[in-house]
């Protein structure tokens, strides 16, 4: 009874094991839609803050920012941030970004499985027959080229 137990419980870590490795593997959507990242690269390139406001709170304060930056005499570094804050066509592109990145995410996820069922009866000289049929299949060309999806899903996100 004790060896059962212990083959079991084998089976049990093995099998548990090999889930948080599979759930490792999965790529998941970041917070923000990589913005974070383009926020960072901006900071650390041109020293200037971005915004990407989805609330109106959030676009009271940007709005107060690039009012606040107008009503002194304007530099240049100053015009560069109000651009950066104030432009549409930014924060268009913001969304975009999110649309990538979810691109990305959807090319790394395993496609799902179809399951069917098929029950039939059929009366043949006062017997009935019932045949039930199972079938459960995988979109083996999604799977084989998966590795090929990421990357070309992967680089539009760069390029995003």
């Amino acid at each position: 009874m004790q060896l059962a137990d212990s083959g079991w419980l084998s089976i049990r870590r093995t099998a548990m094991s090999l889930t948080v490795l599979a759930l490792a593997g999965c790529a998941t959507f970041s917070s923000d839609g990589g913005f974070a990242s383009v926020e960072q690269t901006t900071r650390d390139r041109l020293g200037k803050d971005l915004a990407w406001p989805k609330t109106e709170a959030e676009q009271q304060t940007v709005a107060e920012r690039v009012n606040e930056l107008a009503a002194k005499p304007l530099s240049v570094d100053d015009a560069v941030q109000i651009a950066l804050l104030n432009n549409k066509g930014l924060q268009a592109s913001y969304f975009d970004l999110g649309i990538s990145e979810s691109n990305l995410v959807q090319a790394g996820r395993l496609p799902n499985p179809h399951f069917s069922m098929t029950r039939t009866s059929l009366v043949e000289d006062g017997v009935r027959h019932t045949t039930i049929e199972q079938a459960l299949t995988v979109n083996v060309i999604a799977l084989l080229t998966m590795p090929q999806t990421l990357k070309v899903e992967r680089r539009r996100f760069e390029q995003a």
